[in-house]
């Protein structure tokens, strides 16, 4: 059992697209769809445990890799902050959950739902496969971002606006040119702006560096573009007031 925090695992490693990989997609799937029961029944008192716990799980879940990272003397500037992509999201989702904010949401719901999709796909995972804490660590994190995205979006109704991409867009680039510079001066490879990850990514079919940049604005841009489609026609038949809710103040 205490195999399944060693930093030298000895279990089996990650294989992309096994059978660790599916069922891993197969609890986020299946977390999924009570959201969207939730949506259809809508008990109010039980809603509101949901995104609780749902961010008190991301939290401990955050807590915990940092700790498994400290009692193994992993934990560095140059990998530890956050300031990648999911990192960050990581960082921002329970604030989401807890405070509603629907810049929050904008942000969790146009960019990190994509982001944490990517990173499913091809996870960083290596030698650490199930049952290894940080097999479960990696997808509840990047799970956890999807599913409050969508909760937010099903079951409490938040939508994006007609400008909420192109905002999502330009904080989402002044935030990369920021860990550029980070990256240059601490030696770290922050939001991969550096070089490519060691591990397989949709990087590797984006060209060398800094060309594959280019290709992560593109994947943005789509990326933001097809999360915003589904509400174009009931953005035309509301206002800006209606489409929000009330809780787009926050």
């Amino acid at each position: 059992m205490n195999n399944i925090f060693d930093l030298n695992y000895t279990g089996n490693p990650f294989h992309f697209y096994g059978i660790q990989h599916f069922s891993a997609f197969a609890m986020i799937i299946a977390v999924l769809g009570l959201i969207i029961l939730f949506k259809r029944f809508r008990y109010t008192r039980s809603i509101e445990v949901i995104r609780y716990t749902l961010a008190l799980g991301i939290i401990l879940n955050e807590l915990g890799w940092h700790l498994w990272a400290i009692l193994h003397g992993e934990w560095n500037i140059q990998t530890a902050l956050p300031l990648h992509l999911c990192s960050i999201m990581v960082y921002l989702t329970p604030i989401l959950l807890i405070r509603k904010s629907y810049r929050i949401y904008e942000l969790i719901y146009l960019l990190g739902v994509a982001g944490a999709m990517q990173s499913l796909f091809t996870p960083n995972l290596t030698t650490y496969g199930f049952p290894h804490f940080l097999y479960f660590q990696f997808f509840i994190s990047h799970g956890s971002i999807i599913l409050a995205g969508l909760f937010m979006t099903i079951v409490e109704g938040y939508r994006p606006n007609r400008n909420s991409g192109l905002r999502v867009f330009l904080t989402g680039n002044v935030f990369m040119v920021i860990v550029f510079f980070i990256n240059r001066v601490i030696g770290s490879n922050y939001m991969f702006v550096s070089h490519k990850p060691l591990t397989p990514s949709l990087l590797d079919y984006l060209g060398p560096w800094p060309f594959y940049i280019i290709g992560i604005e593109i994947f943005a841009i789509l990326s933001i573009t097809l999360l915003y489609l589904p509400f174009i026609k009931n953005r035309s038949n509301q206002s800006d007031s209606q489409y929000l809710g009330e809780e787009a103040v926050n």
